[in-house]
Order: structure tokens, then C-alpha cells, then sequence
């Protein structure tokens, strides 16, 4: 075999193989040997540039050969020979170049467009190709019998949608009707594959009937406004079903021969809850009455198959992931949108979690925000909550300040006033009370702050004190509430992901540990803030500096799975008055169902028992439009004390607390809240208290300081909770809740956590000593309810 063969099988095999792609390296070496070759055939051959440059022929010429280079007419260039006499142009090399190389071009073609070019059963590229595209969308592709990807995709019994939202992040997921687990094919998660639970519970709040309640003596529907019955239960002779409740329900349950209501079978059952009914002969539904006048729908209402009363659960069914893909090693993501919504992502806990918030708001006088602010937070790609106020303030300079609060001025209507950008920073009077115009914003609208309160503006005249060159009156006809931002100065922010800080305002930036964006600023007071505008012209006039009360500093930890906590100290600079701290704040939004706060104790709120250890409507406060404010009377006596709350979803938690360090470790907490440690207001939203021991002055050099975590968790039918605060020192805590489910439980902690120590900083109802992790945890749980709470080296 020649070189240049042996360069061509190096290149295409032998034969030539359709799935052999040529490398770089092996072309340069057979366009080589081909020069080498070529070169080697010309090198003896006698060059001439033009025919006419040719030698003479002579007798003996015939067969001598000579190549012209660069011929006037192009077409005369190339290899010429002595035949009969003259000079005719030589084909013979050509001839020859292109006998050696055309097989090796029709084999080529072959094996790319041919049929069977190596015999039967061997396949050119444009073959396999349509053999490709056969088998992933065609029909029977080999024959009867046979599918294509497509139709097995197709055969899936899609079921019923996990958490689908209108969203096209949603995704969609596909289950086998015959099987507990489902695949869900997710745009940002991958894939996750869950393990499907069906609820115990039969009765689903949202199909309940409204407007009718079961007379108790005849079993039919009778209306009424204030009332609602359950939806049919299906149900056969003899079958036995538990109800119990979190409330006092009207009492009445029936039984039906047919469907919404028809055919009541006496005797109605008007036992109290929890109780145990038995469907009689001829039964095939099952009614309940769930609300009546005075008697509003429990939170909890649990109907279960069986004598005995199980858990509650909510209807329908839970999900507990099993795994996902991409697995969690492809790690996190900060991505920066300027002062749009910016968020951190993150699957590597086998949960696609996403917290959003604005980075880096645009500066507005009268508008939040002026700093970090919280937005969405989505779990699995479908968005849980979302709200542009979810940043806590702290009660303190005789206002709510911080996050999105500011102090108030007021926007005025004063029509042809006739100030000016010199007049910012001017004094005016009506009836002895003082303002401050702050600033110009047209010919026909005034910013004003009063100068002594923080309180809105009064329309009316206002005459001129001090400061102005335009002193005419300033008559206001209306005034708009606003607040002024910022209340602080010195405002500085900086975003580290994995350590290193980073400029750009937006972008991309994949991270492995941790993503840091920290705050910090100085706080004015009102008076303060006020006699800076008029000893320098108001807002056009420099920037303001008057001395601070106190100071703040504030960090947004988001960890390797995307959980965010909050890390934030308060120094005082000079006497302030301050009535607490309040560390996290938690908004009404989405559509929740209950709120748990652990360690809560039983207390009556208009008339009723509530229980929140074990859960309350999430909008209980909303309805009843009277706060809950947690203190001693509604707290545990010992161990943990209004640290922590979970809003509960269906299939998904959000877990909010401090961690137990700082001013709200468990030496000092109790202490530091002896007035208040949590609140729950009438708009729904959940405070939180650092510090709370009532109405004072503060005095320079009081520092405070907690963590407080804001985690998005999946539910699980396992336990109410379990989720993991990583912490920067490369430590966690873990936290662990159980309702009504006793016995062993194995907690399943993330592998990096394995083989490090671990302790206990507080178990009710669990039976653990400290140790070592050692993958999942097993832990002893008592019935009722219990909590757990490690501290991971």
C-alpha cells in the first residue's frame, strides 16, 4: 500500500466508515504526502513561462515533456509533450491524478449519500440519519410492534398536574396512573422525579357548598347566607369515617341513597367532633355540615376513612422529591438585573429554589425603595409569594423606619405659587405650626414636611417665616401622604459571590458557596434631617449630613441552595428613642393556608381556642381584623419563645425565624423581648422581635445584632418540616417539626453534613443525644407535637 493511501484510511478507515469523522492533524499529513508526491513527479521536468518559450523540436524530440507556468492565456498553462513532431498538451498526468483519486471521491459520496455502501446491513451518513429521525418521531420504525420515542412520549398517561401554574415555568409533569411516582419536566429544574402521596383527607374546602347547612332532623339542605356543607363523599354500607377538627363545627353529618342530598337516611349524627360514624344500609354519599352562624369553618377540618382520627392533612395529595436532574452539582447562580429584579438560583438541594429582590433600586425622593428589597420567592420554578414590601422596619425615632418606611411629607397642590428652587429650605407658618418647603416640582405642586412632627401637611394658607426670596403666601387645595427617602446617609453596598467582590450592576455569575451582598448606612432623625434642609436650601441643596442616631449593618447570606438569611447589627450613636427591633417580617401573599409558630401554647381570640403550635388560618387575623401579639401568656415557658413561623402551603412551606444567636440566643432571649417576642397584624403579616421591652431612650453604644432566615421548603408527609440554615462559617442548624407523628422518623440531612459533630440546642418530644451525622438521622418521636433544633459544626 502507497503513503497516500495509508493516509487516506488513517482519514475515512478501510473501508470508509460513515461515523469516522477526519481529524485536523490527519488532513495536514495526506495533503503532505500529496505535494511530497506531486512535487517529486514535476521536479524533473524542464519549466518554460509562455508556449511560445518552448524549446525547438528536433528528430529524436518525440515523447520529451516541458510545463508552462504562467501562459498569457491561462488555458495554456500545464504539462506539455512531443508527439509526431509538435508540441500537444500532455493529459496523461491528469488522467492519471484523477484515476488515483476519483475512486476515493465516489467512495466518499457513497458512504455519505449511497445505499448500503459496504454491503448489507451497513449504512451510509444520510441512512442513519433518517434511521435517526425514524426512531425518535416516526411510527412503528421497525416494523409492527415497534415505537418510536415519540409515541412511548405520546402513550404516558400525562395524570393530573403537581402545583401546575399558569406560568410557563410551571412545566409540565407526566406520571404513570399505575404508579407512585411522577417525572416532572421542568424549563429550569431539568427534571425531578417525586414521589406522589394521596391524602387521607376527604374533604376538599374548595368544593364545598356554600349557603346550606343539614337540618338535624330530616338530613335535607336548608339555606342559609352564613352556612356550607361539604361536598358528596362517596361511600358504601358499612364503611366507617373519623372526623375531627381544629374548631367548634356545627355538629351535623348525614348520609344519602343518592347524590347532593337526595334521599337523607335518619337518624342525622349531631355527636360533637372528633367522632366516628358508620354509613348505613342504602348509603352512597356522605354530607357535613362545616359552617353555620357563629360557628365559622375550622381551618382544619380532617374526614378519614377508618375509626381512628388521623393527622390532619390537607386534601389532595403531597410530593416528596426523590431526585433531580441535572443532579445538584451544577450549582448556583447570582443574576443582577440592575434595578429591575434581580435573584440568586439554585437546584443543588435536589429543589429548584429562587429568591428574588431589587439590588440596586433608582434613587426616588417620595418612593421605595432606597436599598436592598425583598421580592418573589419560587420553589421548583413556580413562584410561592411575591410582594414589594417584605423587608422589615424597626420601630424606632417615633416611626416605622427602614426597609420601605421613611418619614412623611406631604406632595401639595398649591396652583400658581411662585417659588422657586432658591425658596427649597424655607420655614412657613399656619396657626403657630411650622413646615419646611422641601422642594420644587412644578409651577403648581410643592414637597412640604412639617417641621416639628412627623405628620402630613394641612391644606389651607401657610404664610412665610424664614428662608424664602418669593414670600408670598403658599395656599394648599390638597396634599398626597408620602414618605422621604432615604432616611439615612453614608449608604455604601457591595455583592461578593464566592468571596470576591464584583462591580458590574448586571449579569450572570455562577457560584459555588455563597453569594454576600452587604448594607450598611446611618440613620437621622426627623429633626435632625429637617434642620439640615434649612441650613442648606432644602433637597437641591448638599447632600444631607447631619449627625446619625444610630447605625446599621446588613447582610443578604444566600448559600450554596439558594436560602437566604439575614445577618444585621444596630449600633446607637446617641440617645434615640427606640420601642423595638423587629429582625424579619413575613407578608401575607400567595395564597397560604395556615401559619405554624412552634412553642406557641393555646390561647381564646374572640371567643375561640387557637393553637398555632398545631396551626391557624393564615388569614385569621385578616378575618377577625384584631392583631395577635405573642407574649408570655401565649408561648411555651421554657425552650424556644417566638422565634420562628411557618407559613404552610399544600405542597410547600415558607420557614422564617432567627437563628438562636446573638440577642436571640437562648440565654438572653426571653430578656431581650419581656414585652413582645412575635406578632402577626391585622394586613396578615408575621413581625418578628430582636429587642421589645417597651418605649425608651437608647443610649450610644447599645448594640444588638441576629440572623434571621427566610428559607423556601417542600412539604413532605414524612413530618410538618425539616430544613437546613447554612451559616458562613461552614456550620448549619437544623430544624425539625412534627405533628401527630409518632415513632422513628430518619431525617434525611445533606451529605456535606455527614461526619461532622453535632449538638442539641433544643427537642421537645424527640429523643436524640448529640453525636455525629451520619447521613440520615434517626430520631424517637413522641405523639403530639414536637420540635427539633441541631447545631451542625
Amino acid at each position: 500500500m502507497g503513503a497516500v493511501e495509508t493516509a487516506r484510511d488513517a482519514l475515512f478507515g478501510n473501508p470508509p466508515q460513515p461515523n469516522m469523522e477526519p481529524s485536523r492533524e490527519g488532513l495536514l499529513a495526506a495533503i503532505t504526502e500529496l505535494q511530497q508526491n506531486i512535487t517529486g513527479i514535476v521536479s524533473g521536468i524542464p519549466a518554460y513561462e509562455d508556449v511560445a518559450d518552448l524549446p525547438a523540436v528536433t528528430v529524436d524530440d518525440n515523447g520529451k515533456q516541458g510545463r508552462v507556468y504562467d501562459a498569457v492565456d491561462p488555458e495554456n498553462n500545464g504539462f506539455w509533450i512531443v508527439q509526431s513532431g509538435a508540441w500537444v498538451v500532455d493529459t496523461s498526468f491528469q488522467d492519471a491524478l484523477e484515476g488515483a483519486v476519483q475512486p476515493l471521491v465516489d467512495e466518499a459520496q457513497a458512504w455519505a449519500e449511497g445505499t448500503e455502501p459496504g454491503g448489507p446491513g451497513t449504512y451510509s451518513a444520510k441512512e442513519g440519519a433518517e434511521l435517526s429521525e425514524a426512531w425518535a418521531t416516526g411510527t412503528e420504525p421497525g416494523g409492527p410492534g415497534t415505537k418510536s420515542a415519540q409515541q412511548i412520549v405520546d402513550e404516558i398517561d400525562t395524570g393530573t398536574m403537581l402545583r401546575q401554574a399558569e406560568s410557563p415555568e410551571a412545566g409540565l409533569l407526566i406520571t404513570n396512573s399505575g404508579e407512585a411516582f411522577a417525572v416532572v419536566s421542568d424549563p429550569e429544574a431539568g427534571g425531578a422525579i417525586y414521589r406522589n402521596t394521596p391524602s387521607s383527607n376527604l374533604y376538599n374546602t374548595a368544593a364545598k357548598v356554600t349557603g346550606y347547612y343539614i337540618q338535624s332532623s330530616t338530613g335535607a339542605l336548608s339555606p342559609n347566607v352564613s352556612a356550607a356543607v361539604s361536598a358528596d363523599i362517596p361511600c358504601s354500607p358499612g364503611d366507617q369515617f373519623t372526623i375531627s377538627t381544629n374548631g367548634n363545627r356545627q355538629a351535623e353529618v348525614a348520609f344519602y341513597t343518592g347524590p347532593n342530598a337526595t334521599g337523607p337516611i335518619l337518624p342525622v349524627n349531631t355527636t360533637l367532633d372528633p367522632k366516628t360514624v358508620t354509613a348505613p344500609a342504602t348509603a352512597a354519599f356522605m354530607k357535613l355540615t362545616v359552617a353555620f352562624p357563629g360557628k365559622p369553618e375550622p381551618s382544619q377540618i380532617m374526614v378519614n376513612a377508618g375509626a381512628v382520627a388521623l393527622p390532619y392533612e390537607p386534601f389532595g395529595s403531597t410530593a416528596e422529591l426523590v431526585s433531580v436532574w441535572p443532579p445538584s452539582s451544577a450549582g448556583a447562580t447570582l443574576h443582577l438585573a440592575g434595578s429591575g429584579i434581580s435573584y440568586v438560583e439554585s437546584a443543588r438541594s435536589g429543589t429548584l429554589i429562587r429568591n428574588g429582590f431589587v439590588a440596586f433600586p433608582v434613587p426616588n425622593l417620595t418612593a421605595a425603595p432606597c436599598r436592598v428589597n425583598l421580592r418573589d420567592n419560587r420553589i421548583g420554578g413556580v413562584q410561592l409569594r411575591d410582594g414589594s414590601d417584605d423587608s422589615a422596619p424597626d420601630k424606632i425615632l417615633g416611626t416605622d423606619l427602614g426597609g420601605n418606611h421613611g418619614y412623611r411629607i406631604s406632595e401639595c397642590t398649591a396652583n400658581g405659587h411662585g417659588k422657586v428652587t432658591a425658596d427649597e429650605g424655607s420655614v412657613w407658618a399656619q396657626s403657630g405650626v411650622e413646615s419646611v418647603l422641601v422642594k420644587v416640582l412644578d409651577a403648581n405642586k410643592l414637597l412640604m414636611a412639617r417641621r416639628t412632627t412627623n405628620a402630613f401637611m394641612t391644606t389651607g394658607t401657610w404664610t412665610h417665616v424664614s428662608g424664602a426670596t418669593n414670600t408670598g403666601n403658599i395656599v394648599i387645595t390638597a396634599q398626597l401622604g408620602k414618605s422621604w427617602f432615604p432616611p439615612h446617609k453614608n449608604y455604601s453596598i457591595r455583592v461578593m459571590v464566592d468571596g470576591v467582590t464584583i462591580e458590574d450592576q448586571t449579569g450572570d455569575w455562577p457560584y459555588s458557596r455563597d453569594v454576600k451582598i452587604v448594607e450598611s448606612c446611618d440613620f437621622i432623625s426627623r429633626p435632625d434631617y429637617i434642620a439640615w434642609w434649612v441650613a442648606n436650601g432644602g433637597a437641591s441643596g448638599a447632600p444631607v449630613n447631619a449627625a446619625a442616631s444610630y447605625t446599621q449593618t446588613l447582610t443578604h447570606y444566600f448559600d450554596r441552595d439558594g436560602q437566604l438569611t439575614i445577618y444585621c447589627d444596630w449600633l446607637v450613636l446617641k440617645s434615640t428613642a427606640m420601642e423595638y427591633l423587629r429582625g424579619f417580617q413575613v407578608g401575607l401573599l400567595g395564597s397560604p393556608l395556615s401559619i405554624v409558630v412552634p412553642g406557641a401554647v393555646p390561647f381564646t381570640y374572640q371567643g375561640n381556642s387557637i393553637d398555632y403550635s398545631r396551626g391557624a388560618a393564615a388569614n385569621l387575623t385578616v378575618a377577625g381584623n384584631e392583631a395577635i401579639k405573642f407574649d408570655a401568656a401565649k408561648l411555651q415557658a421554657t425552650g424556644e419563645y417566638g422565634s420562628r413561623a411557618l407559613t404552610l402551603w399544600s405542597d410547600a412551606i415558607f420557614a422564617t425565624g432567627f437563628l438562636p444567636i446573638g440577642d436571640v440566643a437562648p440565654g438572653v432571649r426571653r430578656t431581650r423581648v419581656a414585652n413582645l417576642a412575635l406578632e402577626i397584624e391585622t394586613s396578615g403579616k408575621i413581625y418578628g422581635r430582636v429587642l421589645d421591652i417597651g418605649a425608651r431612650t437608647a443610649a450610644a453604644g447599645e448594640r444588638y445584632s441576629m440572623a434571621a432566615y427566610r428559607h423556601i421548603i417542600p412539604r413532605s408527609s414524612a413530618r410538618l418540616s425539616l430544613y437546613t440554615v447554612r451559616t458562613p462559617d461552614g456550620g448549619a442548624y437544623v430544624y425539625a417539626d412534627w405533628i401527630d407523628k409518632p415513632g422513628l422518623d430518619r431525617l434525611p440531612l445533606p451529605d456535606d453534613l455527614i461526619g461532622r459533630n453535632f449538638t442539641v440546642v433544643e427537642a421537645r418530644g424527640v429523643t436524640l443525644s448529640a453525636g455525629i451525622v451520619a447521613g440520615s438521622l434517626p430520631v424517637v418521636v413522641a405523639n403530639g407535637v414536637a420540635a427539633l433544633i441541631l447545631r451542625v459544626d
